[in-house]
Parts: C-alpha cells; structure tokens; sequence
C-alpha cells in the first residue's frame, strides 16, 4: 500500500470526498463539515482512507479518484451508513450499500447476537471493496468480525474499518472494563447513539487478519498536519 504521509489530510483545506473547502471548525473539534457535499469529519476520514486503499495515492479526493483510470472497480459494499459517502460513491460500477442491522434501543446498540454475518443474500460472496464502521468495540466476537470481515475479501480486495480506536493502540485486544458504578461503558459513535463498550481494540487484530492472507494496517489520516492527532482507521488488502 502506498505511504499514509504521502496522502491528503482530512484535517486540512480541502473535502477528500468532494474536493471542496473545509472550514477549520472551533480549535477544539477537528476540522467542520465540507460546505458543499455536507461530508462531516468522520466522512472525510474514512475517504482519505479509501484513497489510500483503492487510490494509491494518486488522488485528492474521491470525486477525482471515481473519474479517473484507476475508479474503484468490480464489487463495493459500503456498510458505514454515510450518506455523504454513499452520494459519491454511488457513481462507481458495482457499488451497493447496506446496513448492520443493530439493537433497537435509543442510546445503545451492538452486532446481532451469534456469529457475526455480513448483511448480504449470499453467505459465499466476496468483494472487491469493504468499507465498515463501528463493529469491533461493541462485537460480542470481535475475532468473528475479523474472520468475516477477511473471509469476504475477494483476491486484492481491500477493507477500511472506521472505529475510535484508543491511541497509543495496546498490543493485546482485551476486554473493556465496567465503569466506577460498575454499569458497562458506551461511547459515543454519530448522532446521539451510543454503543455498548465491550473491547479494547490492540495491535493482535493485525495478526488476526494475518492469518487470513490479508495484511492490515493502523491509518491515522491527520497526522500529518496535526502531531496530536489520536484517531486511526484499520486498513487492509487481501494478497
């Protein structure tokens, strides 16, 4: 995969979905939200993520990636829910979106109970591109995600999984402890909802997906405009 410092910063100038301004938000925050696709900072980490998986590094921002030589091709199944993202990537060939069907309460939520499944027909397909957020901190397996997540990749398929994954990243996933009141923590992921705490996501995911053939990787977008940046997108490609 390309080197992540050679690649556009979302806490920039510019929209690496759109290629549009970004306003520089309050000093506190990160930057704001694109003013002319509406993609919101988690958008535009996640696309940065995908220029660096399907882009090489050759684009600023997904609207050029998509019209240029090297568009993203064969299948795209976009599960993250964004729907700033989900306008421009509808433009690629092959490109589907879903959803992680999750508990129905107002402030929580998880993966389904039971082995985790993506939410497609046919329990045998692959894809060429898999792009996810928020499944490992609150899985009841998060190695069964791994597993389904790597066992879904086509040959030289690549994955970009968002989470708020803790920085530095510990080596070994464990699980999360209760908070002082002794009730499992949550965290918050986009408007308003929270989801249940359960793992600490480490370092050993990327042996995990290892052993499926599929080298991963830890991707901090910002880092190169911000020394203080703490966020990370686990990416991958399958060999």
């Amino acid at each position: 995969m390309t080197d992540p410092e050679a690649l556009p910063s979302p806490a920039g100038w510019i929209c690496t979905v759109c290629g549009a301004g970004v306003p520089p938000g309050d000093g506190q925050s990160g930057p704001g939200s694109c003013v002319a696709c509406g993609a919101d900072p988690q958008a535009i980490e996640i696309a940065a993520a995908i220029l660096l998986v399907a882009g090489r590094g050759a684009y600023e921002d997904l609207s050029k990636l998509l019209a240029g030589d090297d568009a993203p091709k064969g299948r795209i199944l976009d599960l993250t829910g964004d729907a700033a993202l989900s306008r421009m990537l509808e433009r690629a060939a092959g490109y589907r979106a879903g959803r992680i069907v999750r508990q129905a309460a107002g402030d929580t939520g998880t993966t389904p109970a039971g082995p985790f499944r993506l939410p497609v027909e046919d329990a045998t397909a692959t894809f060429d591109h898999l792009l996810l957020r928020n499944l490992l901190f609150c899985a009841e397996d998060p190695w069964a995600v791994v597993d389904e997540i790597a066992r879904r990749l086509a040959p030289r398929g690549t994955f970009v999984l968002q989470e708020i994954f803790p920085w530095p990243i510990p080596a070994i996933t464990a699980e999360s402890p209760p908070g002082e009141d002794g009730v499992a923590r949550t965290r918050p992921v986009s408007g308003g909802v929270r989801y249940p705490l359960r793992f600490e996501i480490g370092a050993d995911v990327i042996d995990r997906f290892a052993s499926w053939g599929v080298m991963a990787e830890f991707y901090r977008p910002g880092l190169a405009l911000d020394p203080a940046y703490r966020r990370a997108v686990l990416v991958g490609e399958r060999s």
